[in-house]
């Protein structure tokens, strides 16, 4: 059974990491010390109603809202002990494992009255960084210019947003990636089919068709494909610039 940590930064997030991750990060040693001296290090923590709703819809079921973390700070767990605050879902945890770590922002305010769409880029991280991890959240894999220019606007803070990969389809900025090089249409692209799913059926915590201003943020090229695939299906992508 693995452990995990949840780093407890109140009011703003919650961070989950795999203990494979913190110690790539140099961490994991401090926090066994204190571990193994917890009665020296043991805080009070105490969450809101309104935290363990945003941690439910995320896949964080909340076993006590009151526990107790490091330094009020780390919480380790595994889900099935008496003393754990924590316990994560199959997807949760799957997300997890990919990646290293995943965090839970309480302080966004999402607008609701549009959906955006930001294209893949050729520019990946592994080209900057051969030693990235094999596996890296979208909003981090991508490093071309529109990608870095919508992370800096403040519409994907307020909005509702998903990555178009040429590979994966539409997938949420969080979803971990590897490394690839395809091109939309060509072998071993996301097919118009699956695609069209995606947007009909596919769960983000949204769904694609119920947005009635969907934009995309991205390549020409991409974008007149999207469009005519989306046209398809009666939503009118719109083009947007920045």
């Amino acid at each position: 059974m693995n452990w995990y940590w949840a780093e407890i930064r109140l009011p703003e997030k919650i961070t989950f990491y795999t203990e494979k991750e913190l110690k790539r990060r140099g961490i994991l040693g401090d926090l066994e010390y204190m571990r193994n001296r917890y009665r020296n290090y043991q805080q009070p923590v105490a969450l809101t109603q309104e935290h363990v709703i945003k941690l439910k819809e995320r896949g964080v079921q909340v076993l006590k809202p009151s526990f107790l973390a490091l330094n009020g700070v780390w919480h380790w767990f595994t889900g099935y002990s008496n003393m754990d605050a924590f316990r994560l879902n199959p997807k949760m945890v799957r997300e997890i494992e990919l990646n290293g770590f995943l965090t839970i922002n309480f302080m966004e305010k999402r607008k609701w009255d549009r959906l955006f769409i930001v294209s893949c880029t050729r520019e990946k991280i592994w080209k900057k960084d051969p030693n990235a991890p094999k596996y890296v959240p979208a909003k981090e894999a991508y490093v071309g210019e529109h990608f870095r220019k919508w992370l800096n606007r403040e519409d994907s803070r307020i909005y509702n947003w998903l990555v178009f990969s040429s590979r994966y389809g539409l997938i949420e900025p969080d979803h971990p990636i590897k490394n690839y090089d395809i091109e939309f249409g060509g072998k071993g692209s996301i097919s118009e089919k699956t695609l069209i799913n995606q947007v009909l059926y596919h769960d983000f915590g949204f769904k694609v068709k119920d947005f009635s201003d969907v934009y995309f943020v991205g390549l020409e090229g991409y974008y007149i494909k999207l469009k005519e695939i989306f046209e398809t299906i009666g939503i009118n992508l719109k083009k947007f610039t920045i």
